[in-house]
């Protein structure tokens, strides 16, 4: 058609035909761009929305919380089994695949009237505990403080990139409701890392990146259990509660001065240094984060990171601070003595049960192994009250020999509070004996 108008030379016809066609086509793609953001943002203010990453922690929590709720876990027909962190979690909740005690040889649950988790278990031998979470595309009805959220897992170009596909969570509610996503996303948070009355969380340092790992677990230590000289025990206690209560932290305020407190033990080995720390978390209920900045991998970024993540009124534990800089050797750098990158003297003193990151297998002839500790005494110093260091925090440190310190890193300001440690007296190695072995008892 068009062709036969060009041979009669009716340009104007042709000319005014393409103008209609650019026209309906920009008004199509218009419509088109124009519905799209009228539905998305029609979307948004129906259904506030809060989009989590795979990689951030939160993701955990919101799992969790779906493998606990039995509401959600009637909801799932698919899903997907997940052990990996689940063994990190301190207790087993209502949806934990677990194998109970009496099973037959099908492993079928021999229960009148089983709770989700043991509907779930089918495992003849062994213990398995995992999280059922939903399949991708599958909306989950939750409901929190009465009000309805829906929960869905996606797969997509979540990121900039499209080249690479992210998975996260969506997490959407109703516009008059919309403050419950944020309230649900702190109770998911408090649930994941709810502490029972006897239980004390440990946190140690992902040897491959600069975070803290999940959790794990250890009976407390009762504070009845620490047998000091005189009022040694009380006094300590008494210091760090006034350290952390709202007063002082509001008079550190009002003064510019940054709120940290640290601690050296330092005494003969096997005096109750660790232990103390122990009993202090568990008597004050403070999470231990423990930082070991003499493993390898480790450098000054990593260290001071990990301090900056540490929250506040926890505690920071560092063990035998003296081994990280050995003496025969520059202060600037640390460099380990032993054959396989660790150092000689034991680094750990009632720690040593905790896992980490399983060992990373040397390949080629070890060229992808972690690289020793470079940590330098200027970046351990600017880790524990350099500008951005994290406040709030009780610092412990621990080490046999104190004079191999530097003055620089057991100064006041740093390690306020120097406590001795000797072997027991009589009267403690009594008060011990009895403690453990009760008249009651016999």
């Amino acid at each position: 058609f068009l062709a036969s108008l060009a041979r009669d030379g009716d340009f104007e016809t042709i000319t005014t035909m393409v103008i209609r066609m650019v026209v309906i086509v920009a008004v199509i793609a218009g419509s088109r761009k124009a519905s799209l953001w009228l539905y998305e943002t029609t979307l948004r203010a129906l259904f506030p929305t809060a989009y989590i990453a795979v990689s951030d922690p939160s993701y955990l929590w919101v799992m969790a919380w779906m493998a606990q709720d039995p509401s959600a876990q009637k909801q799932i027909t698919d899903f997907q089994l997940s052990t990996e962190e689940w063994r990190q979690v301190r207790k087993s909740s209502a949806s934990a695949l677990r194998r109970s005690a009496e099973t037959n040889k099908g492993g079928t649950v021999q229960n009148s009237s089983p709770s989700v988790g043991e509907q779930n278990a089918s495992w003849a031998e062994g213990d398995i505990i995992g999280q059922i979470i939903p399949t991708y595309r599958y909306s989950i009805r939750l409901r929190h403080e009465g009000k309805y959220l829906w929960v869905k897992r996606r797969m997509s170009s979540f990121a900039r990139s499209r080249l690479r596909t992210v998975d996260h969570i969506q997490i959407r509610t109703l516009f008059w409701q919309k403050d419950v996503l944020k309230r649900f996303l702190v109770a998911a948070h408090q649930s994941y890392f709810a502490k029972e009355d006897r239980e004390l969380l440990i946190f140690n340092a992902n040897r491959i990146v600069a975070k803290w790992q999940s959790p794990v677990s250890r009976p407390v230590r009762p504070w009845s259990s620490v047998i000091l000289p005189d009022n040694m025990k009380e006094d300590l206690i008494t210091d760090i509660g006034k350290f952390l209560s709202d007063k002082e932290v509001q008079w550190y305020a009002a003064r510019g001065i940054p709120h940290r407190r640290g601690y050296l033990f330092h005494g003969t080995p096997g005096s109750g240094k660790t232990t103390l720390a122990t009993a202090i978390a568990s008597k004050l209920r403070l999470d231990i984060y423990v930082v070991n900045p003499s493993q390898r991998g480790m450098d000054d970024a990593k260290l001071s990171k990990l301090f900056r993540d540490c929250p506040a009124r926890s505690v920071i534990l560092i063990e035998d601070i003296d081994c990280i800089f050995p003496r025969n050797r520059g202060r600037n750098n640390v460099t380990l003595d032993g054959s396989d990158g660790e150092p000689t003297s034991s680094t750990t003193e009632g720690f040593d049960d905790i896992p980490n990151e399983p060992p990373v297998t040397p390949m080629f002839g070890g060229k992808h192994d972690l690289a020793p500790s470079t940590v330098t005494l200027s970046g351990l110093l600017n880790a524990i009250d350099g500008v951005s260091s994290q406040e709030g925090c009780i610092l412990i440190a621990s080490t046999n020999h104190p004079e191999r310190l530097d003055p620089a890193l057991s100064r006041a300001g740093r390690f306020d509070v120097h406590l001795a440690f000797f072997h027991a007296s009589r009267a403690q190695a009594r008060a011990l004996f009895l403690h453990f072995y009760p008249l009651e008892d016999f």
